[in-house]
């Protein structure tokens, strides 16, 4: 169970670390992303990385919607995902300094690792400042905040120590439960020209622990 939860939480980290790039996209303008991920964190002195790709189509220099797929291994064991994701600026504002990007993201993740099914659903404002410094040259700092759910799903006869209130082990199918993780990141993207690269941290304290997710992702704007 304790590396179950462990998973979770690593899991709803990495969700919301999916915010779209919508922010260094000036507006009215569109365009296609693709990216590779990549994000590691330690647990309770447990290590565990995760690689994905992602890509995504932003509408206006606001609306962004796309999707991501992501391998997570916790030891030697590996959990698949598929995340849809999208994000609006409600509010892009520009100045002789930059452009002040104010919105909301979102995400609903697949996850699967052997018999367990694990959905994760992440949602939260997002607020970035974009530099222009050069004429091909962008940097945006900002961060997120997300409200996290994760609903887990198992079969019951897999689980070892598991005490029911009533009945035989055979009379049930599946064991259901659900874990909320609240988190907030921060990252730099630096665009040049097409490329961009971005590092970002996510945090979150829970029970008195903190802990963190350390990420970076690469891409091209099409």
């Amino acid at each position: 169970m304790k590396k179950l939860i462990h998973l979770t939480v690593f899991l709803t980290f990495l969700i919301s670390s999916l915010s779209a790039q919508n922010y260094f996209f000036e507006e009215g303008q569109t365009g296609f992303t693709l990216s590779g991920l990549y994000a590691f964190t330690i647990n309770q002195g447990v290590f565990s990385s995760a690689y994905g790709l992602s890509s995504a189509y932003t509408v206006n220099g606001k609306l962004t919607f796309g999707l991501a797929l992501s391998i997570l291994q916790p030891n030697a064991a590996s959990v698949k995902g598929l995340t849809p994701h999208a994000s609006y600026i409600i509010l892009k504002k520009t100045s002789d300094r930059g452009i002040l990007n104010i919105g909301l993201s979102g995400a609903y993740s697949f996850q699967f690792y052997e018999d367990i099914r694990m959905n994760v659903s992440t949602i939260g404002p997002i607020l970035y400042y974009q530099f222009e410094l050069d004429q091909k040259i962008k940097l945006s700092i900002g961060g997120t905040y997300s409200f996290g759910e994760n609903r887990v799903t198992q079969s019951a006869k897999n689980l070892k120590n598991f005490v029911f209130p009533e009945g035989n082990i055979d009379d049930v199918s599946e064991v259901f439960y659900k874990i909320n993780q609240n988190s907030y990141g921060f990252s730099a993207n630096l665009l040049l020209n097409k490329f961009y690269i971005e590092p970002s941290v996510s945090i979150s304290s829970k029970e008195n622990k903190t802990n963190s997710l350390y990420g970076v992702s690469i891409g091209y704007v099409f």
